[in-house]
């Protein structure tokens, strides 16, 4: 039984991680500098494959977003926020901060920079 979720588990991570990693990415207040963090501590000796790995998940990303594009120049669709779904992003963000300390004090150690919204 457990092996059947470990199976399950490892299989649902393979597909989502990248995913994930690029929303850490894509947030201007981390970049790459929050994967190169938890995946050294995920990952230890295999890190830097994994962090190429989602480097490349994201150029991949990048260049299938400009192809449809190029196919779609001329259409657009509007965006719409929803007042319900910033107020969770909220509550989110103020949790996140005080989960990122350890983050931040990697970031000071490499000489990088954070920039964290007051």
């Amino acid at each position: 039984m457990a092996d059947s979720m470990i199976g399950k588990s490892e299989k649902y991570w393979s597909v989502v991680h990248g995913f994930m990693a690029m929303a850490a990415v894509l947030d201007p207040r981390f970049k790459m500098k929050l994967i190169e963090y938890y995946f050294d501590l995920l990952y230890g000796d295999g890190a830097q494959k994994e962090i190429e790995n989602v480097r490349s998940f994201c150029y991949d990303m990048l260049k299938d977003y400009q192809a449809r594009c190029k196919s779609k120049e001329n259409s657009q669709v509007p965006v719409q926020a929803s007042v319900a779904s910033s107020s969770r992003a909220m509550v989110a963000y103020s949790k996140l901060g005080k989960r990122l300390a350890n983050f931040n004090a990697f970031v000071d150690q490499i000489g990088g920079t954070t920039h964290v919204k007051s």
